[in-house]
C-alpha cells in the first residue's frame, strides 16, 4: 500500500471541512495539493459508486 503524504487527522479534517461547505480549492490550498488530484479521486469514487450501484437490480 502506498504511503500517504497526509496524516489520517489531516484527511479527516479536510473531509469535515468539505462536508461543512468549504470550497475544494480552498481546502486544497490549505493542504498544499493541486485541485487536479482531487478531481482524479472524485472520478475514482464516482466509478466505484457506479460499479457498486450497477450490480443492484
Amino acid at each position: 500500500m502506498k504511503k500517504s503524504r497526509f496524516t489520517e487527522g489531516q484527511i479527516i479534517a479536510a473531509l469535515k471541512e468539505s462536508e461543512a461547505g468549504a470550497k475544494t480549492p480552498d481546502i486544497c490550498r490549505k493542504l498544499g495539493i493541486s485541485s487536479g488530484g482531487t478531481s482524479r479521486s472524485k472520478d475514482s469514487e464516482r466509478s466505484a459508486t457506479t460499479r457498486t450501484s450497477g450490480s443492484q437490480p
